[in-house]
């Protein structure tokens, strides 16, 4: 017999985003570089007070999304008329960044939250994921 119910037991949202991470990357197998591009999404900084250290972490970034070349017109469309909230989006979403978040050289969870992100606020599945060309951190 089989029973459903409403048990959080196992659910997806249990699983943290390292693991999500593992298993898309998983289903989508090695990407072709020459099948995908890179479109600039911007340069965001934000301020925001690590309540453990009691300090200021701040953060100034410059973000690229990567897409597959047959979506980048519609995707550039989406970019152009959500730009507000997606640049909101990204704002918000490195203000869930914390420190250990930060000690991983690939940031592995702060992409995977952009990825997951992004491609909700741009209503769309083509970001397979994102690259920093700089990527500044500062503690006061």
């Amino acid at each position: 017999m089989v029973a459903a119910g409403c048990s959080n037991e196992g659910a997806p949202s249990d699983l943290d985003m390292l693991t999500l991470l593992d298993q898309y990357e998983a289903r989508q197998g090695p990407q072709d570089p020459t099948t995908m591009i890179e479109v600039e999404l911007g340069e965001f900084f934000i301020t925001r007070q690590i309540s453990v250290y009691g300090h200021m972490l701040y953060l100034n970034v410059n973000l690229f999304a990567v897409i597959p070349k047959e979506a980048e017109s519609d995707f550039q469309q989406q970019v152009t008329t959500r730009r507000n909230r997606m640049r909101q989006q990204v704002i918000t979403s490195l203000q869930d960044v914390e420190i250990e978040h930060l000690r991983d050289p690939e940031l592995r969870w702060l992409k995977t939250k952009l990825v997951h992100d992004l491609n909700e606020v741009l209503e769309t599945r083509d970001i397979r994921s994102v690259l920093f060309t700089s990527f500044i951190v500062n503690q006061g």
